[in-house]
C-alpha cells in the first residue's frame, strides 16, 4: 500500500500564491483587451437601402 505524506501549511502557502498568480492574470488580461467595438442599431440600419 502507498502513503502519501502532506504538510498542510506548505500546501495552504502554495494554494495562496497560485491564487494571487491567477488573479495577476486576470488582471492583466482585462487590462490588455480591446474595447469591444459598439455600432450603434440605427447607424447599422441606415446604411441599408
Amino acid at each position: 500500500m502507498s502513503f502519501v505524506t502532506t504538510q498542510p501549511e506548505i500546501l495552504t502557502a502554495a494554494s495562496g500564491d497560485l491564487q494571487a498568480i491567477g488573479a495577476a492574470l486576470s488582471a492583466q488580461n482585462a487590462a490588455a483587451a480591446p474595447a469591444p467595438l459598439r455600432v450603434p442599431a440605427d447607424a447599422a440600419e441606415s446604411t441599408r437601402h
